[in-house]
């Protein structure tokens, strides 16, 4: 370090201001050039450094938000994996229908079953019948439901017979009542690989627009339902059926798949008491 540095260093630590420094060390004979190329040598590194200090700050504020952001999302979607959809998103518009009531004729929308499960099954009422895939077997799936604790088959009316809530693959999404079907569609056999295509309108997004799901063979997986709207007022979400639930080719299966206004402790405490939700079983 020369004599010039050591001196200005020396002056910087007194706190002597730039122009006292630099008339200090012109008197001194140094050219007035070489005073000013030191300073700025001096103040670059630190500016440098405290550059340096600023980014690894700000990377590290920014990491941590990420980090909280994606475990926030992984605590709402604990079962993350079992939603990676089966199917190509751009197939969902394929998969409601326009329709005409031919009671009210009213437009309403059909969820093409047929469609879904490539002719492989059919819906009487608000139940699948399924031909298994490569096999002489058949199933059923069964969906029924719950409207503010009471339960229901398909569709639950008030004292004037007005409809609140239907499980029927047939939606109106802005006629009052609370839509909402489920579709198994039985991707490979030998696997268990089940893709649950679940439907809900307007009506239930408006009514219970904080959706969960629960599955599994005890109800031990959960889901945030996603309005994927691929239909005015028309919404679906697909997840993976869990496996575990099926055995005697698909003759057995345990547990189920509930959609709607639930929590973890309303399916530890079965108690559903002002729950509005459907379930498959």
């Amino acid at each position: 370090m020369d004599e010039l540095t050591k001196n200005i260093k020396s002056q910087r630590k007194s706190k002597m201001s730039l122009k006292d420094i630099i008339d200090a060390n012109v008197s001194l004979g140094y050219k007035k050039f070489d005073v000013l190329f030191r300073l700025f040598l001096m103040y670059s590194i630190n500016i440098l450094i405290a550059l340096i200090i600023i980014s690894i700050v700000v990377l590290s504020i920014l990491f941590c938000i990420g980090y909280y952001v994606n475990n926030s999302y992984k605590n709402t979607n604990p079962d993350d994996e079992n939603l990676t959809p089966y199917t190509d998103r751009s197939d969902f518009s394929k998969f409601v229908v326009d329709n005409t009531n031919s009671v009210t004729n009213e437009k309403t929308n059909i969820i093409d079953v047929s469609y879904i499960t490539s002719d492989k099954s059919h819906v009487e009422a608000s139940s699948q019948y399924y031909d298994i895939p490569e096999s002489n077997f058949h199933t059923l799936f069964s969906l029924d439901g719950y409207y503010k604790g009471v339960y229901f088959k398909e569709e639950i009316v008030d004292t004037e017979d007005k409809s609140l809530m239907k499980l029927s693959r047939e939606m109106n999404p802005n006629d009052g009542a609370i839509d909402g079907f489920i579709v198994q569609r039985i991707n490979e056999v030998d696997k268990r690989n089940i893709s649950t295509f679940i439907f809900v309108d307007e009506d239930w997004k408006r009514t219970i627009f904080n959706t969960k799901i629960f599955y599994g063979s005890k109800y031990n997986k959960s889901a945030d339902f996603i309005f994927n709207e691929i239909k005015k007022g028309i919404y679906v979400t697909e997840i993976s059926d869990d496996p575990l639930r099926y055995t005697e080719d698909y003759a057995i299966s345990s547990g189920g798949i509930a959609v709607g206004d639930l929590t973890s402790e309303i399916i530890q405490s079965g108690n559903v008491e002002n729950s509005t939700f459907m379930r498959l079983s």
